[in-house]
């Protein structure tokens, strides 16, 4: 679950890892018997999200996207749902069921890290992005995460190994 629990209009949930589309696949229901794990990366499509026994639980959007080309490195699908907490919980068990289990507390960050997606400096700075208090703490936090500081740090390493050599 993406988004924060409370009330609002729509709902983010992610599965991501090697069996993504495959879970999605079996928890989806698109026109034209489309599958999940069929359909083109980065493409969006409308459909149910259906329970164990094939029942609609609501109309939602599936974005599809393979690995590599994504923030873990890894096939992800987001479904974008209507935000109730009743639809929400279907869709997570319904998920369980077809074998996903929960997401750690950072753990998209931590798989993007050991697949080289990020470095460790963005990722913390993903961390500070979210909790930024201030127009300025924002604004450090999103030059950090787009590697603004690591950069910085990979010219030093770079400048040092030089001066090594000579």
């Amino acid at each position: 679950q993406c988004t924060p629990r409370g009330s609002g209009a729509i709902e983010l949930l992610r599965i991501s890892g090697s069996e993504a589309l495959k879970i999605a696949s079996k928890l989806s229901l698109l026109p034209k018997s489309k599958r999940i794990d069929a359909v083109p990366t980065h493409t969006i499509h409308a459909g149910h999200v259906i329970d164990t026994n094939n029942k609609p639980v609501d109309y939602a959007m599936f974005l599809v996207m393979h690995g590599p080309r994504t923030f873990t490195g890894e096939d992800v699908v987001e479904i974008t749902t209507h935000n109730n907490q009743f639809i929400i919980q279907e869709i997570i068990e319904t998920a369980i069921a077809h074998g996903a289990r929960l997401a750690r507390e950072g753990e998209f960050c931590k798989r993007a890290v050991l697949n080289d997606k990020i470095d460790l400096i963005q990722a913390e700075a993903i961390n500070e992005l979210i909790h930024a208090n201030t127009q300025m703490a924002l604004k450090q936090s999103l030059a950090q995460v787009e590697g603004s500081f690591s950069q910085w740090i990979t010219q030093i390493e770079q400048d040092l190994l030089k001066a090594i050599a000579f």
